[in-house]
């Protein structure tokens, strides 16, 4: 307890010490707040504290590094003892905002990218210690900003472009009864650069490390249940995270510390890993925000950006590897998870895809797999459950539905033993594990 009270004060110290700029007062955070971080006259009052000193880069980094060594056993509020400590909330906050708000500026450059993702990783870092949505530090508007400043890497990492931005082709006659068709989504440089960034491929990928890194903290600990779409755009940035180097070798099990997680290899274990932080229920109830935008589209078959892959090409072996990392996230949900709400979104995938299914053999085929693999995976119970939909869509008008369910028969009857009384599991889930200890221990 004295080593955390130490640890605690250290941080506050060097907080106030460095990360209280004159300029940056609480009238401004007041400002900045009620503007919801989007402020052009803060912006031109508060610039010269980019030029102050050369330090800041390394003072964001010190900070992150303070706040990691906080453990705080149950109970325990970091941010409530750094407010007792004369930490002003607000002049940090602000401090921060200037050089993310910078590196996030069209004529933004190395340098100011380079302080901007440090403070990035340093405010995600602080914005993860328990406390710090009740005394507020943690802000949505805040945080959509730096998963700004972390898409912006990305961008750099995956198009070599900071302006890469998402475009749809032109859509084509075809299909049915003379309906366009619209083929997926693609991103592309939207712009020539006046100013391009210089980063080499091996500093971007220490920064999309360090970035999973600084999201661990705040993940595990801070909710994102109450800015529904700041929960979105942290899925769909895992999601682009797993893009970049996702195989067959890539790891989806939960994140035992963040040891392991700095001893994940690739970017896609790490995101993975990260992704299961996504579907506690403070977050999402059962998970559904991650399940229905990373999952789903993955047992879909579909592209990265949610589309269906145009008819004149097949499925990229790439979607079939993910689709396959998909399933074995699941796996891993099934086992560690003790949320019966996540069981009913993970059960109710089944359904979803089969409803969702392209109206084409090739997904078809591959989709029906997908749903009967995902059967295979749940409790005997749950998936009699799925299977009573599934004869319901046998009985559907809608051509689609009907077409899938018949694909998926034959495999059901030569693989699920529908007559057989319910037997216990052979891995039995935690739940149901949980529940027994729980009434042993009343007892």
């Amino acid at each position: 307890v004295l080593s955390q009270k130490m640890s605690v004060d250290v941080l506050a110290e060097f907080l106030k010490t460095n990360l209280h700029h004159e300029l940056a007062t609480e009238e401004w955070a007041a400002q900045l707040k009620d503007a919801n971080f989007e402020d052009e006259q803060a912006r031109e009052m508060l610039e010269p504290i980019l030029n102050d000193t050369d330090n800041f880069a390394s003072f964001f980094d010190e900070a992150g590094k303070l706040a990691d060594k906080i453990t705080p056993v149950d109970g325990d509020n970091t941010w409530k003892s750094l407010v007792e400590a004369k930490v002003h909330v607000g002049r940090v906050n602000v401090t921060f905002w200037v050089f993310i708000d910078k590196a996030l500026a069209k004529d933004s450059n190395t340098r100011d990218v380079e302080y901007g993702f440090a403070a990035c990783c340093g405010w995600l870092r602080l914005a993860g210690q328990k406390g710090s949505t009740l005394f507020h530090f943690f802000n949505q508007y805040m945080y959509k900003m730096a998963l700004a400043v972390i898409r912006l890497i990305y961008r750099l990492k995956m198009y070599g472009s900071r302006y890469a931005t998402t475009k749809r082709k032109k859509t084509v006659k075809g299909g049915k009864k003379g309906m366009k068709k619209s083929a997926p989504m693609r991103e592309e440089p939207e712009e020539e650069e006046e100013n391009p960034l210089t980063f080499n491929g091996t500093e971007l990928d220490d920064m999309l490390e360090k970035a999973c890194e600084a999201l661990y903290p705040l993940l595990k600990t801070t909710p994102l249940s109450t800015c529904v779409e700041q929960a979105k755009e942290t899925v769909d940035l895992i999601r682009d995270l797993i893009r970049l180097d996702i195989s067959k070798e890539t790891d989806t099990a939960p994140l035992l510390s963040q040891r392991d997680l700095r001893s994940r290899d690739r970017i896609s274990d790490r995101a993975f890993g990260l992704a299961h932080f996504l579907c506690e229920s403070r977050h999402s109830t059962g998970g559904v925000v991650l399940h229905t935008r990373l999952i789903m589209p993955r047992l879909l078959f579909f592209s990265w950006e949610g589309e269906v892959v145009p008819g004149t090409q097949s499925i990229p072996a790439v979607m079939s590897v993910a689709r396959d990392a998909a399933l074995a996230f699941i796996k891993n949900r099934l086992i560690h998870s003790t949320d019966s709400d996540e069981l009913e979104t993970i059960s109710k995938l089944v359904s979803n895809i089969m409803f969702r299914c392209p109206e084409r053999a090739e997904y078809r085929n591959r989709v029906s797999h997908s749903a009967l693999e995902l059967l295979s995976l749940l409790p005997k119970k749950t998936a009699q459950a799925q299977l009573q939909l599934l004869y319901t869509f046998g009985l559907t008008t809608k051509t689609g539905l009907r077409a899938i369910a018949v694909e998926m028969i034959p495999t059901i009857l030569k693989t699920m033993d529908l007559d057989k009384d319910e037997e216990e599991e052979v891995n039995v889930s935690k739940r149901e594990k949980k529940k027994g200890n729980d009434e042993e221990e009343e007892e």
